[in-house]
């Protein structure tokens, strides 16, 4: 379990809905953007509720690790950590594909800056 800390609040919710949450935010902030997201955490009586927050950009959250034992079992939500997950990756630059770095590593060596001769140079 892990707590997330929101607005002074702290609410108690599963490690990766957890991670998740900062993931996606930390994705959301690197684009200046903010989204509202809904999500279950556990209550002081056991209950599992569901709180809607705004992360992103401009947004103070944390994650902190407590014992699981300190709540109870842990807070699992599937469609919540996978919705987030997408929406994360959605949000990240792609990446070369695996035929772009065989393709470039078959050309050989790129020249580098380093390989400048002033000296060769015809005026």
């Amino acid at each position: 379990m892990k707590l997330l800390s929101y607005a002074g609040a702290t609410y108690s919710t599963g490690t990766a809905i957890a991670d998740a949450v900062l993931a996606y935010s930390l994705a959301l902030a690197r684009r200046q953007l903010t989204e509202l997201v809904r999500l279950p955490f556990v209550s002081d009586s056991g209950e599992t509720l569901h709180l809607e927050i705004p992360i992103g950009w401009m947004r103070e959250i944390a994650g902190i690790s407590q014992p699981t034992s300190a709540r109870g079992s842990e807070l699992e939500d599937a469609a919540t950590v996978e919705g987030l997950t997408t929406r994360t990756q959605a949000l990240e630059p792609p990446r070369p594909s695996a035929e772009f770095e065989s393709e470039t590593a078959s050309r050989g060596p790129s020249i580098l800056w380093s390989d400048f001769d002033p000296t060769e140079l015809e005026y």
